[in-house]
């Protein structure tokens, strides 16, 4: 998925946004306050004890991100 600019601008800004992530069992959320936007479809994430998040992303590729800005939230799956 390519991550529109105004999204990559909010990400950018934002100190922190949730990171949501799910085995077939078990869904995992994350703040996630060290991040990157590298590109358009490239978002690096510091790998702070994230067990059942990796555990999750193995089982299953998809992943959501929520992050806000003070009047809209944005959501990205």
């Amino acid at each position: 998925m390519k991550i529109p600019q105004d999204i990559q601008n909010v990400m950018n800004e934002d100190k922190a946004f949730s990171f949501a992530t799910a085995s077939k069992k078990t869904p995992n959320i994350n703040v996630i306050g060290i991040k990157k936007i590298e590109d358009e479809e490239t978002v690096l994430l510091a790998d702070n004890y994230f067990d059942k998040t990796f555990a999750n992303l193995k089982e299953n590729t998809q992943a959501a991100i929520l992050t806000k800005n003070l009047k809209i939230n944005y959501g990205i799956n």
